[in-house]
């Protein structure tokens, strides 16, 4: 294998690290989207007993109840035809603003298994639909949208190995980055990032632009001038671009540290 097929076949791993990584994020979103979508289908088994059987109900009067407060009475009709009418204290109208005749409520009933007496109460898991519904909405169009662009990312960088003119990159030098992540007990953990940075000359411009790699885990590699790669440019589209790091992933263990000969 030579020269350009080893570096070819290197950018090639990178490029599937880097979708590993990077879908580790999709997945991640689209677990959470799970459990919230699980979560929404079982918001009734969280507030009532999970027997109870869902009505529409309408508000057919308002009152006040012995001690004073406000009253509502709602009359619906159960799965075998049979009219229901139960009285609630005001507090128990989870819609928006204050009950009104005429008025539409989510209800549940069931018989009691401990008495055999019926029993019916206005739907409390409507707030828990909604949270859990938008929230599994979300983060299910932020997986699979966070998927679409980690995949054409992909697609355009292993296009850009195959057809992409490789420009050399010029001073070239490795950036760093702290970033500190929360560690529980233990305070804080900081992470040492690296990349490689340096310029190529855009002959469309006509001037040096800076360009730089993607964000590498530690630990940063000692510069060998031997091992930098070349810019690689899409020749139809120039702003489509990609400075892979190659083989300055394994050129060093170390800051400062030799290489063997």
């Amino acid at each position: 294998m030579d020269a350009g097929d080893d570096g070819d076949r290197r950018w090639f791993e990178e490029i599937e690290r880097r979708l590993t990584q990077r879908f580790r994020g999709v997945y991640i979103a689209l677990t959470f989207a799970g459990v919230c979508g699980f979560a929404l289908v079982n918001t009734q088994r969280m507030m009532h007993d999970p027997a109870l059987l869902p009505a529409t109900a309408t508000i057919v009067a308002l009152g006040t109840g012995s001690g004073g407060e406000a009253t509502m009475t709602s009359a619906f009709v159960d799965a075998e035809g049979n009219w229901h009418r139960d009285t609630q204290p005001a507090s128990y109208h989870y819609a928006r603003g204050e009950p009104r005749v005429g008025e539409q409520l989510e209800y549940l009933y069931g018989i009691k298994p401990a008495t055999g007496d019926f029993y019916a109460v206005p739907r409390a898991d409507g707030m828990l639909k909604w949270a859990f519904g938008l929230a599994a909405g979300l983060l299910a169009l932020a997986g699979l949208g966070f998927g679409v662009v980690v995949l054409r990312e992909h697609d355009a960088r292993r296009r850009l190995v195959r057809l992409g003119e490789r420009l050399p990159l010029q001073m070239p030098r490795i950036g760093h980055r702290s970033v500190t992540l929360p560690s529980g007990a233990r305070g804080t953990l900081r992470v040492d990032m690296w990349r490689l940075e340096g310029r190529v000359f855009d002959a469309a411009r006509g001037e040096y632009v800076e360009c730089a790699s993607d964000w590498q885990q530690p630990p940063p590699p000692e510069l060998d001038p031997e091992c930098v790669p070349p810019l690689l440019v899409d020749p139809a589209r120039p702003s489509r671009r990609w400075l892979p790091v190659g083989a300055l992933r394994t050129a060093g263990y170390a800051p400062g540290a030799r290489r063997a000969a």
